[in-house]
């Protein structure tokens, strides 16, 4: 990696505002969480390749800090009425759909932002990206009563680059860690090109 490339890490955070990045950490730890404990198979249908559960929590923080998501959400191409259906609000929300609804309406929020942050961040293209905005907080909600709103790992095209994020986590300097993150960037603006579509 040459100087240029390395310099403009700085810049890709700025993307996000403080705000933005704490939550997404937020985010991203819980998702480690629900993966190392117990994941709901109803809440993540598809955990990281890669050993979480060796980690310690100095590790695990500096997973969790990157600049993008290591979950992508997972919902129907059949946006639901805005209205949730009367079985949400009769019975308790599953075991893990908070998760998945805080993560559903981050992304969302990102979505607005532009199709920069949106590839970036989340590794959503423009036909993605449109649907999420299509999406209201109620239809979200409704999705998720109804099982079709789940969590996946993020860069599941890309089983090395777990490997080395994970790699990178432990290791003690700053320099490897900042570049596999720029890598992982790379793949998400890669992804929301459409050139691992089949893979996501």
């Amino acid at each position: 990696m040459d100087t240029n490339e390395y310099g403009q890490i700085g810049r890709h955070d700025m993307i996000l505002k403080a705000e933005q990045c704490m939550d997404l950490m937020d985010l991203n730890l819980s998702f480690i969480d629900r993966c190392i404990s117990s994941p709901v198979r109803d809440e993540i249908r598809r955990p990281p390749p890669c050993g979480l559960r060796k980690l310690d929590a100095r590790a695990i923080n500096r997973l969790a800090g990157g600049p993008f998501a290591l979950f992508r959400v997972d919902f129907s191409d059949h946006l639901l009425s805005a209205e949730p259906p009367p079985v949400y609000r009769e019975s308790a929300m599953r075991d893990g759909s908070a998760l998945v609804l805080l993560a559903a309406t981050f992304c969302r929020s990102l979505a607005g932002a532009g199709s920069e942050t949106s590839s970036l961040v989340l590794g959503v293209g423009e036909a993605e990206r449109q649907k999420l905005l299509a999406c209201s907080i109620n239809m979200l909600r409704a999705q998720e009563c109804q099982g079709k709103l789940h969590l996946r790992a993020n860069f599941l095209w890309a089983p090395l680059f777990w490997q080395g994020l994970v790699r990178a986590a432990r290791d003690p300097g700053e320099f490897v860690l900042k570049s596999t993150r720029l890598q992982g960037m790379q793949l998400l603006a890669a992804a929301a090109g459409g050139l691992h579509a089949t893979g996501r």
